[in-house]
């Protein structure tokens, strides 16, 4: 097995069989890069969860060199990492818990959306797309809404620690202020952490998103 730890599995088994089974618990793993082989040992008949949320569609693109080199996601790509998930899963009855975004990612629908098709339309369909797929859909706050990215002008009014990390990592790749601003405007950790629009009565501890799609 291919862990980050060693040892993990015998400690994820035992808080399985002593912790969870005995209440008989639902749970979903918060789990990245696990080996096809080992997936049934994870969330399998006997596996140390009930479920584990599916990031495929969340490192697609990902870049070493830090977010100011990371590409968009394409449609077709996306739908890839979407049935890429599913058939690994499908050969062992196992049961994803499907995701479009969470709060330490941006918001699913300025970041899968092409740009120029952020509607209400495209909204509606990534999420239907969500709720077609074999597992469990995971709604996270704003998502009901089609909640969009946070737009800020200033790395100044930036609550995120790796987002100013980020920033200052396309610095010294030799970017622009700005164009190290636009790759922290949409992947920042910020932009899933706005306040709910319920109404414009209360400040927020961050502003509002943004009305237009990054």
């Amino acid at each position: 097995m291919n862990y980050h730890a060693k040892g993990i599995g015998e400690f994820l088994g035992e808080m399985a069989e002593r912790c969870f089974k005995p209440h008989h618990a639902f749970t979903a793993g918060e789990v990245f890069y696990v080996n096809d082989e080992d997936l049934p040992e994870f969330i399998g008949d006997n596996g140390y969860f009930s479920s584990m949320f599916d990031f495929n569609e969340t490192v697609c693109n990902a870049s070493d060199k830090g977010w100011y080199d990371q590409k968009p996601i394409t449609p077709e790509q996306y739908k890839a990492c979407c049935f890429e998930s599913q058939k690994k899963v499908a050969s062992f009855g196992g049961f994803l818990s499907n995701i479009i975004e969470n709060h330490d990612e941006p918001r699913g629908v300025s970041r899968y959306i092409p740009k120029g098709e952020c509607t209400l339309r495209g909204k509606k369909m990534l999420g239907g797309l969500n709720f077609l797929l074999r597992g469990l859909p995971f709604i996270y706050q704003g998502q009901e809404l089609g909640m969009e990215n946070l737009a800020v002008n200033s790395i100044d009014e930036v609550d995120d620690i790796s987002a100013r990390d980020e920033y200052q990592v396309a610095l010294d790749a030799g970017l622009t202020e700005q164009q190290a601003l636009d790759a922290v405007n949409m992947f920042s950790r910020d932009n899933a952490r706005t306040p709910y629009q319920w109404d414009g009565t209360a400040t927020p501890a961050l502003p509002p998103a943004s009305p237009g799609c990054m």
